[in-house]
């Protein structure tokens, strides 16, 4: 779906521990969108213990709780 851009400017400490966040996010091991997750109404839209899969993200169109704003 989407792709980093390569790192640059980083020390290398920091480059290990992005470069490893991002094999973690994309393995599935570090679960981004973890619920529960509620929109700003108060409505449970991701269960608790689930996890949101590409489809739900690219046609998201809620705030999460406790941001500020709506959208158009």
């Amino acid at each position: 779906m989407l792709k980093m851009s390569p790192f640059a400017n980083m020390l290398p400490d920091v480059e290990a521990l992005a470069k490893s966040t991002v094999a973690d996010i994309t393995s599935g091991k570090n679960k981004v969108f973890l619920g529960p997750l509620r929109d700003q109404s108060g409505a449970v839209k991701v269960a608790a213990g689930t996890t949101m899969d590409d489809g739900a993200l690219n046609s998201m169109q809620w705030l999460v709780q406790g941001l500020e704003g709506k959208l158009t």
